[in-house]
């Protein structure tokens, strides 16, 4: 049997769900921040990038405080011919 090694270029495409749910000690300062922020006349863009700015600090990124779900609709698109 001949083993075929041709490759294609695929795009991968999925729909990924995460969630951040931890406890810290966050500075009386930050705080006041945020409340400021969410009060503030800004568009939604820039409330999530003002309050992102804040939670940054607080580890956010950490993948210890990030709950991933498994990949939904998984599609694969072949690039080029």
């Amino acid at each position: 049997m001949v083993e075929n090694n041709k490759t294609v270029k695929v795009k991968i495409v999925a729909d990924v769900s995460a969630t951040c749910n931890y406890i810290v000690d966050m500075n009386e300062e930050d705080y006041r921040k945020f409340e400021v922020i969410i009060d503030s006349q800004m568009t939604s863009r820039e409330i999530n990038n003002a309050i992102l700015g804040i939670a940054c600090k607080y580890g956010i990124y950490d993948m210890d405080n990030i709950d991933i779900e498994e990949p939904e609709d998984i599609e694969c698109h072949r690039i080029g011919a």
